[in-house]
């Protein structure tokens, strides 16, 4: 029925008004309330009630992002309650719930397309920040609050009281709290790479050649230094997605039509010729890329400033120490013919596209001449 009530998540208090188990008002006010997450305890999860359910982004239905209790308990003493049968049996009834709601949310999250069907090609890259984003903001409310002293609590009372729900909620939030470190962390290194990927979708082609290569660095960085992009499938995903956002912008100005309006298209072509001659450098550094497909050589040297982000992220960060950067990395792994595939012909077409105009520029400028020369001549044979 209706109600209300006050909720915490990591350590804020937010204000809700409930109405037949779904979330009425939003959020109506944050505040700070105490130090931390310990504030948690079994009153507070009562008062979230078992309608705490919000619509995540992407979702067509609501998403649980909150733990439910029935009733308010005191689990400060795990040792006694563990003594305590109908305390444990009641234990055990919220705990197979739990085990639901993350076991819902993981796999809602995990069947998540990393992009949508409508994204524009050239937003591809900035897609799987978003994605990565999103999945974070999902996972987040339930991961903190199964890191709580009650949550603890209540697996620690099943644990001694010798309960599979014990084993079956530890488990559970363990995989929960996997999930969410790899999608936070993964955000954070490709945040590093927001500025690029918004040049490459919407920057001038000025822009786009000059970002290229530290745009590489980057990523080559957060190959060898993230725990969770070290995997040739992630990297692989990541640089196809730069390297067709790269063509399509790049093709939008090798369009025929539009280099005869602009009239300088031999120019604008040569341009393009050397971006891709440049991504292509790039991408294989020390010259190992080729067309067989072979590795490229390890990576390039490290930005410091790609990962100072990290320093000092304490004991939870899983992030590697930028001394890693060596052979053998993910990048070295990568098809680079297949990559650089389509870079390639796009290539060679405005290399044919610039020839084209060239000998359409001469043979106007020579039709010029001769029209100027047969004037001419029909001026003198005239006057003869």
């Amino acid at each position: 029925g209706g109600g209300g009530g006050e909720c915490f998540i990591g350590g804020d208090v937010y204000d809700i008004a409930f109405d037949d188990g779904e979330i009425k008002k939003g959020v109506a006010e944050s505040r700070i309330a105490g130090e931390g997450d310990d504030d948690i305890d079994g009153t507070t999860l009562a008062r979230t009630a078992a309608a705490s359910a919000t619509t995540s982004a992407g979702f067509d239905d609501p998403t649980p992002l909150l733990f439910s209790l029935s009733e308010p308990v005191d689990v400060g003493d795990p040792a006694s309650c563990a003594g305590d049968p109908a305390l444990v049996a009641s234990l055990e009834t919220q705990a197979s719930a739990w085990v639901r709601v993350v076991d819902r949310v993981s796999r809602r999250v995990r069947e998540a397309p990393p992009v949508h069907a409508a994204t524009l090609v050239k937003d591809l890259p900035l897609a799987e920040l978003r994605f990565w984003e999103q999945r974070t903001r999902q996972l987040e409310p339930l991961s903190k609050q199964a890191e709580t002293s009650f949550m603890k609590n209540v697996t620690n009372v099943l644990m001694l009281a010798g309960s599979d729900a014990g084993d079956a909620l530890r488990g559970a939030f363990s995989a929960l709290r996997r999930l969410y470190i790899e999608a936070k962390w993964n955000a954070k290194y490709l945040k590093i790479l927001e500025r690029p990927f918004k040049i490459l979708s919407e920057g001038s082609i000025g822009q786009i050649a000059v970002t290229i290569p530290g745009m590489v660095r980057t990523m080559r960085m957060t190959c060898v230094s993230s725990r969770f992009y070290t995997s040739v499938e992630k990297m692989d995903n990541l640089v196809e997605r730069v390297t067709l956002a790269l063509c399509v912008r790049l093709a939008a100005i090798a369009d025929p039509a539009a280099l005869l309006v602009s009239g300088d298209a031999r120019s604008a072509l040569s341009q393009l010729v050397s971006i891709f001659e440049r991504w292509e450098r790039c991408v294989t550094a020390n010259g190992r890329g080729d067309a067989a497909g072979a590795a490229s050589a390890g990576a390039s040297s490290s930005s410091s400033s790609s990962s100072s982000s990290f320093a000092g992220a304490g004991d939870e960060s899983p992030d590697r120490k930028p001394s890693a950067l060596k052979e053998g990395s993910a990048w070295d792994l990568l098809n680079w013919s297949r990559l650089l595939q389509r870079p390639r012909h796009m290539r060679d077409r405005c290399v044919e596209l610039r020839e084209l105009f060239s000998r359409f520029s001469r043979l106007r400028e020579g039709g010029g001449k001769v029209r100027a020369g047969g004037a001419r001549g029909g001026g003198g044979g005239g006057g003869g």
